[in-house]
């Protein structure tokens, strides 16, 4: 009798039973995943994308990092980045500032105190700036044809961490046929006459524990080759037009593509910054403030047609927040650009 009613006990109650085990092995699995595994989060409220986020820390300050893209349709001049964080405020910029329908703007925030590794910090952002309405063409931050000023919200979820990627973001064009390379590289963020925007996208790279950063990226004839102490590699999707070598000599349809980071020096440090090109780069930079102006690190040097060749120089960066640029164009067959900034530890 007994072994009857525990039989029909379970016959019951089997499926509540299964489910309770569901339900205490699930409460087990997050109780033992912790906090670590909540990933990093941030959303906006129309207009913009929030494709990436990350906080790092470390004892002295805290960078904010986020990705965003202009999904409007018309060319969006970025003026701020205001971040609002345990009931204050703090403000920040972005690189690039003019964002072309459909690009992609790295936008940083520096906070000067540590926030301890592994705590989860929630918040609100906005980016201030304003929409150029007019032709795209030749627009630079100071020059819409019309414009109106324009703000987007959102708000983020991140978890203090170690790990400080570098965010290029990246636009890829393509010259018309009859256009030839101009004698001296386009001032940032501006795409130089005559070409038009094949795809935006951004690539990540780490700086590595000797203090350097960089990439090598080229066309099918120079995959695998070393340069600067990195491998050279195809360039990252969706930027697969750069990697293709079939750049049409008769025409002189070159291909272009301008990256764009940021970069934050607590101290005042010197950085050797080499290139390897083929044909024609240059590397800008400029404190990010709103009315600041872009320097060039090889004064025009590298803009020129050219096998690959190597070029080196050193500059002394102020503590603060930079905006970094770097510039290449390919006229011809295959091309290579390699970059490699050092002292950055």
């Amino acid at each position: 009798m007994k072994s009857q009613s525990a039989i029909e006990f379970l016959s019951t109650y089997s499926f509540l039973l299964i489910i309770i085990g569901i339900v205490i092995t699930l409460l087990v699995y997050f109780a033992s995943i912790g906090r670590v595994a909540i990933p990093n989060t941030c959303n906006t409220y129309g207009g913009l994308s929030c494709y990436y986020s990350n906080l790092y820390s470390n004892s002295t300050y805290s960078l904010f990092t986020f990705v965003f893209s202009n999904g409007i349709g018309i060319p969006l001049n970025l003026t701020n980045i205001q971040l609002e964080f345990n009931g204050k405020y703090y403000i920040g910029y972005c690189n690039p500032t003019f964002v072309y329908p459909d690009g992609s703007s790295v936008c940083e925030v520096v906070i000067n105190s540590s926030i301890p590794i592994g705590n989860e910090e929630s918040g609100f952002f906005r980016i201030n700036g304003y929409s150029c309405n007019g032709n795209i063409k030749n627009l630079t931050w100071y020059n819409c044809n019309s414009y109106s000023n324009i703000s987007f919200s959102g708000s983020f979820y991140l978890q203090a961490s170690q790990i400080n990627p570098i965010i290029f973001a990246v636009v890829e064009a393509e010259a018309l046929p009859g256009v030839t390379l101009g004698s001296s590289s386009p001032m940032p963020p501006l795409i130089p006459k005559g070409y038009i925007i094949l795809a935006n996208g951004f690539f990540i790279r780490n700086i590595t524990p000797q203090g350097i950063l960089g990439y090598s990226y080229g066309t099918p004839g120079y995959i695998g080759n070393n340069y600067l102490g990195f491998i050279t590699e195809y360039f990252p999707s969706p930027l697969f037009y750069l990697s293709n070598p079939n750049i049409y000599c008769m025409y002189r349809n070159s291909s272009f593509s301008a990256a764009y980071t940021m970069l934050y020096f607590n101290s005042q440090r010197t950085v050797p910054i080499s290139i390897v090109t083929n044909d024609a780069m240059e590397v800008y930079y400029e404190v990010a403030s709103p009315y600041s102006n872009w320097n060039k690190v090889f004064n025009g040097k590298a803009w020129v047609l050219q096998n690959a060749t190597k070029y080196s120089s050193n500059v002394t960066f102020y503590p603060g927040l930079y905006r970094i640029a770097v510039l290449w164009s390919n006229v011809c067959g295959s091309g290579v650009q390699a970059l490699n900034m050092s002292n950055l530890g």
